[in-house]
């Protein structure tokens, strides 16, 4: 599934192989996923598990990071937001 949304291979390996990654980075990660996964199968049609599985990590590590779907929706639109804001 991961190679599936377009990650690249040295990616794939170093979220499987468990090397820790900080908060951040692995927020962004899950956003990543989240993102080429969103524009494959529609918002609609993915699923957390969808997102977990792409990234190699437990639904129970991306509940961590975001408790519901609508919250990687709206970090996936935040630079646009402010972008607009902004002009």
């Amino acid at each position: 599934m991961v190679e599936s949304v377009g990650l690249s291979s040295h990616k794939i390996e170093y979220f499987r192989r468990g090397k820790k990654m900080s908060i951040s980075k692995t927020r962004q990660m899950f956003v990543d996923v989240a993102r080429q996964i969103f524009a494959k199968k529609g918002i609609a049609n993915t699923t957390m598990n969808d997102i977990a599985e792409a990234s190699g990590k437990g639904r129970r590590t991306l509940y961590t990071y975001f408790k519901v779907r609508t919250t990687f929706i709206l970090r996936l639109l935040r630079p646009s937001w402010n972008a607009c804001l902004t002009s």
